[in-house]
């Protein structure tokens, strides 16, 4: 069982995992689909531009708020306790994000008489939409460091090359040449050769 991260750890992994280009290229994904697709009644009740104003604001909004959740309930309990992490993660998620919606439906709806669903609503929402989302992330390789089909934690060797990850320590080093035969590849390093 690994130790609980640090506050300084959590934040420059949640930095780092904001900046990061997937994170970036599902956010505009996820804008650009809601924006025009018009989620949730929106596409009636809003033009194409307010849309956008809207989804992107909640987009960004989700974004910060779901890392820092995630944070939050790394913080409060281990790592590997991973269903109990995502419940925490999806209720904070809920509570925090909903008002920041319901609060940007409100002004939406003074600038483009869109209705706003009751705050109740938007809570289920939330719930619905945040829930699979943290657990979707166990399911691929990289997001989280425990994955519900593992025994064990990914890899302490986070920022290592994943090619010298999967060598044996004794042998990770600088990689000088790799050689490929068929289904087989040599790794030279200046540890060893493998």
């Amino acid at each position: 069982m690994s130790a609980k991260p640090t506050i300084n750890q959590l934040l420059r992994d949640s930095y780092r995992r904001v900046c990061a280009p997937l994170t970036i290229v599902i956010a505009v994904t996820v804008w650009i689909l809601a924006s025009v697709g018009g989620l949730f009644g929106t596409f009636e009740a809003m033009s194409l531009f307010v849309r956008a104003w809207f989804w992107g604001l909640i987009v960004v909004s989700a974004v910060f708020i779901g890392y820092g959740a995630r944070a939050m309930a790394l913080l409060s309990f281990e790592p590997s306790r991973m269903v109990l992490c995502d419940v925490v993660a999806t209720l904070i998620m809920t509570v925090t994000l909903a008002p920041v919606v319901w609060g940007i439906g409100t002004i939406v709806q003074s600038v483009s008489n869109a209705p706003v669903p009751p705050i109740s609503l938007v809570l289920i929402y939330i719930f619905v939409t945040s829930a699979p989302i943290f657990a979707l992330r166990r399911f691929m390789p990289g997001f989280e460091p425990y994955g519900y089909f593992l025994d064990t934690a990914l890899s302490d060797s986070e920022g290592e090359p994943r090619l010298l990850q999967r060598l044996p320590a004794e042998l990770r080093g600088e990689v000088l040449r790799l050689s490929a035969s068929g289904h087989f590849t040599e790794v030279v390093t200046t540890q060893g050769t493998h």
